[in-house]
């Protein structure tokens, strides 16, 4: 059984991305970014992918000077230190459209909407998506 909870970090699939950062910034970003942009293309959104790419939008509000105040220790160190973590503006566009996008019809949404805890991940998303756009 894996970890499942309503912050951009309280799964298995955000720490194990928060992981590969940790290992190698630059090309985890690339493909971070990838399935970022893969997933605002899709018209299926597996919640897998939304998780991951969840958490790679808050590492993005948080270079960009909105970070969640959950946001973990270690993310908050990669994000200060490393020069890979730098972001366009295009990837903060990106980073809204998919949490926009995995709020509204998503798989993992969907799986929310059936647990008694909807509201607290639909909290979270939205003051992400929120802090997304303070960053433009």
């Amino acid at each position: 059984m894996g970890t499942w909870g309503s912050g951009a970090f309280a799964n298995d699939e955000a720490r194990d991305l928060l992981q590969e950062f940790l290992d190698n910034p630059a090309s985890t970003k690339e493909k971070s970014l990838v399935v970022m942009r893969v997933l605002v293309e899709r018209s299926d959104l597996h919640a897998d992918d939304c998780q991951l790419v969840i958490a790679l939008a808050e590492m993005i509000a948080a270079r960009t000077g909105h970070p969640s105040a959950e946001l973990p220790d270690d993310a908050q160190e990669l994000i200060a230190s490393s020069p890979a973590m730098h972001f366009e503006s295009v990837d903060v566009e990106l980073a809204k459209q998919a949490v926009a996008k995995i709020m509204d019809r998503s798989e993992l949404s969907d799986l929310w909407k059936d647990s008694p805890n909807f509201d607290d991940w639909r909290r979270t998303l939205s003051d992400l998506y929120n802090r997304l756009t303070a960053s433009v």
